[in-house]
């Protein structure tokens, strides 16, 4: 027989709660937990937005900009020049992301770097299956978007938790108070 079969049977168990002090210490805890991950909560929640709008502030940002404007003059007047865009197909939204702005405005400016990228994009294997340039920005957004939200919801459960663990300090903390 163990030692804690035989108080029951003598009615001389007893049940130890933490002190109320101690209570109010972990829920303390709990509540600069709590407002800790309801704060990086809302960081990766604007953080989502941001990437969510990216493409559409894109789309707006390039009606600003005169390379853009420049691409749509030289598309309707030079057939050289539209010939070339459609094979090696730049998305105009690229324009707003500094990575490929470059690219983009060299390919406007520069007949010679438009005639190599036209025939890099007709030659090589990477382009053989999807000749379009710059394929990867839709896709790291949507990869992006995803991580966002996985961490999101990472964050809800967690919060979920400690919010289950705070009512259950309460509960104790009422009944030590009885």
């Amino acid at each position: 027989m163990s030692v804690d079969s035989e108080a029951r049977k003598q009615g001389s168990f007893q049940c130890y709660y933490p002190t109320y002090i101690r209570l109010q210490a972990q829920l303390g805890q709990l509540d600069k937990q709590v407002s800790f991950f309801t704060e990086k909560e809302k960081e990766w929640k604007k953080e989502f937005n941001t990437a969510k709008m990216s493409g559409i502030v894109s789309e707006v940002k390039k009606l600003t900009d005169r390379i853009y404007w420049k691409h749509l003059k030289k598309s309707l007047i030079d057939k050289e020049y539209r010939l070339a865009y459609n094979k090696v197909k730049i998305p105009t939204k690229l324009l707003a992301d500094q990575k490929y702005r470059a690219m983009f405005e060299m390919f406007v400016e520069n007949p010679a770097y438009r005639k190599q990228l036209t025939e890099t994009v007709s030659t090589s294997i990477v382009y053989e299956k999807d000749p379009r340039v710059a394929k990867c920005v839709d896709s790291s957004r949507e990869f992006r978007l995803k991580e966002i939200d996985k961490k999101l919801n990472g964050f809800k459960e967690k919060i979920s938790a400690l919010h289950e663990t705070r009512n259950m300090l309460k509960s104790i903390q009422k009944i030590i108070k009885a």
